[in-house]
């Protein structure tokens, strides 16, 4: 969740949407609790937690001055060429802990290398609600950064378990949505800008796709 950005375009779109965050850095799920009282939402919740699939203590590295620092990350060595300015202990939890409720349309993830933690900790809720996932993967660069290719391969594996398709979101210099592209595998990605994917069931593929495209200008 970070300090809500997102929570923030979805609530200007509609005030009424129900949203859940989950933030393990204290800091964070703080300032947006404080965000949400003092713009007065409703239906939002925030738990101060990441999600994986395990139930324990972890470390949260840091690789910015800043305590709100959203390129922290719980993947060890995650940024190898980047030196790790702070750690913190954090707790993530499983959906078996979290029990979350009601049924999920949309997930976002943006969890710096945690990705594959994080869908398989949430399995039984994409198997129960096949939500729309947004997705954040940073790029492999190179097929000798094995640690991000064994990660990312086996997201694409679990995916196709789950009967969902990779759709990527492809963005101009600017940042602007330049289209979506349908990928059977993420492959070596080397700009960072191209580096967000929609995961969708495979039967809301053509929908979705027809919807994006209709409303094109």
């Amino acid at each position: 969740m970070n300090i809500g950005q997102t929570l923030i375009k979805l609530k200007t779109i509609d005030r009424n949407i129900e949203y859940l965050g989950l933030e393990p850095n204290p800091v964070c799920a703080y300032y947006v609790e404080k965000f949400i009282s003092v713009n007065r939402f409703t239906n939002t919740r925030v738990i101060a937690a990441g999600v994986s699939n395990i139930n324990e203590i972890v470390t949260l590295n840091y690789y910015m001055d800043d305590v709100t620092d959203s390129t922290a990350s719980i993947v060890a060595d995650f940024r190898k060429n980047s030196k790790i300015v702070a750690e913190k202990k954090i707790i993530v939890l499983s959906n078996e802990i979290l029990k979350l409720e009601p049924k999920i349309a949309i997930i976002k993830i943006d969890v710096e290398g945690a990705e594959l933690m994080v869908v398989e900790g949430l399995i039984k809720v994409i198997e129960r609600d096949r939500p729309l996932m947004i997705v954040e993967i940073l790029p492999v660069y190179t097929a000798e950064n094995r640690e991000r290719l064994d990660r990312q391969n086996k997201i694409s594996d679990l995916l196709r378990d789950l009967n969902y398709s990779i759709v990527w979101i492809l963005k101009n210099s600017n940042g602007s949505l330049k289209g979506l592209k349908v990928i059977s595998e993420i492959g070596i990605n080397t700009d960072a800008l191209q580096s967000d994917y929609l995961l969708l069931p495979k039967d809301a593929v053509n929908d979705i796709l027809a919807a994006h495209n209709a409303n094109i200008k």
